[in-house]
């Protein structure tokens, strides 16, 4: 993205592991009819926690995934001014603030880097 777009913004949506976990296994069965069927995205070292219980897949998928996005941002050089983390509960208790909270962070990126995009 950070090639693409260089002056980029990226919001990071953080959610509680449990729910996550809970989610992603009633995916499965809701998808696939099984919770043996892996579903949604999958980190760099999915095979590995293939033969595990699915379970243990998905804690090691969560973990996987934001360890993906943690290192992505870091290996782009994308400076902390330009990443904005928001908890998940706190968008679905209060999304009026978390949309206020969104609008003042694009207006500073904006006015960090003259402008979101090329």
């Amino acid at each position: 993205i950070v090639k693409a777009v260089p002056n980029a913004a990226f919001i990071h949506i953080r959610r509680a592991e449990e729910d996550v976990a809970r989610s992603i296994l009633k995916a499965r069965y809701d998808v696939f009819g099984t919770p043996e069927a892996w579903w949604s995205m999958k980190p760099r070292d999915w095979e590995s926690a293939a033969a595990l219980p699915p379970e243990e897949q998905v804690r090691r998928q969560i973990a996987g995934v934001d360890r993906h996005i943690r290192e992505g941002l870091a290996t782009a050089a994308v400076p902390d001014r330009r990443v904005l983390q928001v908890e998940y509960q706190t968008l679905c208790d209060d999304p009026g603030s978390v949309v206020e909270e969104v609008s003042r962070f694009l207006k500073s990126v904006r006015g960090d880097t003259g402008g979101l995009g090329r």
